[in-house]
């Protein structure tokens, strides 16, 4: 059994104020990041069904969630911060991507129904989370059983090289709170209940990312 911790609310409040004054800067850290995210899109796309309604959690600027509305029925993305939530508005008009619904979201207490979900995605987040675990709960709960779980993380652990460049990004109040491996993010996927069904390591400097799609468990169980 896995046992999380209650969020802490104000663990939680600086998280969002982090997160929110970083969003201009993160909104144009994407644009620069085109060619793993590219490469995490074209694998995502693979695993979408037209009839699926997909939940993008902790969504950021929603880079991701918006490249596959296309191919899904329904989107719903939800970050902490406001202003990642308003770039994301923005984007979903611009791009007119009438499926999108944006709302205002806490991935380790999310305001969604049990199962109402076919595909969760979890992009570049679980690293970040002081308990990665409870937000894995959150993702099994609002799954469908059997749903179709697409995550990535940054693995600070991965190498010399990876953990120099972790310590330098906390120059600037990054924090990666999980350094994992690849084989110690894979572990913890499947600690939570969770079937691998495809993974791909993707070569960024000087932090490597593990690309993840993985199948909830078919029925309830505890963990």
């Amino acid at each position: 059994m896995n046992c999380s911790k209650p969020a802490d609310p104000v663990q939680v409040q600086q998280v969002a104020a982090y997160w929110d004054r970083m969003a201009s800067v993160y909104e144009a850290a994407m644009k620069n990041a085109r060619g793993y995210y590219r490469q995490i899109i074209a694998l995502a796309g693979t695993r979408v069904k037209a009839t699926d309604a997909l939940v993008d959690i902790a969504a950021g600027t929603g880079a991701v969630s918006m490249a596959l509305a296309p191919l899904v029925r329904e989107v719903w993305a939800g970050d902490l911060a406001p202003g990642m939530v308003e770039i994301m508005r923005r984007e979903a008009r611009r791009l007119q991507l009438d499926n999108v619904q944006v709302t205002m979201e806490n991935a380790q207490a999310l305001s969604y129904p049990d199962g109402r979900f076919d595909v969760a995605v979890l992009c570049a987040a679980l690293h970040l989370l002081p308990n990665p675990v409870r937000t894995m709960n959150e993702v099994r709960r609002v799954l469908k059983p059997g749903g179709l779980l697409i995550t990535t993380a940054f693995l600070s652990g991965h190498s010399l090289m990876s953990r120099l460049g972790n310590a330098l990004m906390q120059l600037n109040g990054y924090r990666d709170r999980q350094r994992w491996n690849d084989r110690g993010f894979m572990e913890f996927i499947e600690k939570q209940g969770f079937r691998v069904v495809e993974k791909k390591l993707i070569p960024v400097f000087p932090i490597p990312v593990q690309y993840v799609a993985a199948l909830a468990p078919e029925t309830e169980e505890i963990y």
